[in-house]
């Protein structure tokens, strides 16, 4: 079994698991870690644009709440309230891609391992649940980068299928009360509502509400879907390229490719004079010995 194989098993594995067991108390702690994950993205998104952030804070019922003030330029809020969709499922695709190919393992960790902590550490109450569940993860994290490639990779795609499959699930929160999701504020924004002074949402702002959350879902999958494909049917041109260049490694069929046709009795010659077979590896002993007792008679 190739290792794309093998981690490609382990995401599989880990995706039916999560699927059979989504609701067990268990998933609540990696469910939380989303969430905050989730609320990063808010964050991020407004400190990128020029804006402030106040406070982050998560729930254990899986709820949490970004106080951020986004900055003037055009567009920022919009920016900001869909970062929290769409950054998680961009998170889950790259984590995901990156345990999949095995490529830049510690430190993809490492860097995402920081980002959570200093987060943490600026924006979260001391001693607050929020600031728990940061501080954990963080460590957890960075913890496990230093394990090896192997527990690296399989982490990430654990991560990863994690952030994707919530990311997706999350989604659910669009069929009951639209207009209390991310969708839903920036639906109320673009139309000029004020949430807080109406008793039910205009028509507007649900109709609009939902088509936001349709096109971030769309996107969202989309992400996933691109990453995830990469991740599986990654070129093994690309993965042997630079050892066949630097003659660490030939692939059968190299030389074919080399010499397209029929190979010149001259070319054959050639090979078989430094004892290799026409696939570029070396001849048995024998067959070495055989070739120079008929050259030598011929």
């Amino acid at each position: 079994m190739s290792t794309r194989t093998f981690y490609f098993t382990i995401f599989l594995s880990i995706a039916f698991s999560f699927i059979s067991f989504w609701d067990h108390p268990f998933m609540n702690y990696t469910k939380e870690f989303v969430v905050l994950v989730h609320e990063i993205c808010h964050a991020v998104a407004a400190l990128l644009t020029g804006g402030e952030v106040r406070n982050i804070t998560i729930h254990g019922n899986q709820s949490g709440q970004t106080v951020a003030i986004p900055s003037a330029i055009r567009g920022s809020f919009l920016f900001v309230v869909s970062a929290g969709y769409l950054g998680t499922a961009l998170i889950g695709a790259v984590l995901l891609y990156r345990g999949l190919i095995g490529n830049k393992t510690k430190s993809t960790l490492i860097i995402f391992g920081v980002i959570v902590f200093l987060i943490t550490l600026k924006y979260a109450n001391v001693g607050e649940f929020t600031y728990t569940v940061g501080m954990a993860w963080s460590i957890a994290i960075l913890f496990i980068s230093f394990l090896g490639k192997q527990i690296s990779s399989i982490f990430l795609v654990f991560l990863g299928t994690t952030f994707s499959l919530y990311s997706i699930y999350d989604l659910s929160d669009f069929t009951d009360s639209i207009h209390q999701t991310d969708a839903g504020i920036l639906a109320y924004w673009l139309t000029g509502y004020n949430s807080s002074q109406e008793l039910s949402p205009p028509a507007s702002v649900l109709i609009l509400g939902y088509l936001i959350a349709i096109t971030w879902s769309m996107m969202g999958i989309g992400i996933i879907y691109t990453y995830v494909k990469r991740g599986i049917f990654h070129s093994e041109d690309e993965q042997y390229g630079t050892e066949s260049a630097n003659g660490t490694n030939i692939l059968p069929g190299d030389f074919q490719e080399m010499f397209p046709g029929e190979l010149t009795p001259e070319v054959v010659d050639w090979f078989l004079s430094k004892g290799l077979d026409l696939n570029g590896r070396p001849l048995s002993g024998e067959l070495v010995d055989g070739i120079q007792k008929d050259s030598e008679m011929s």
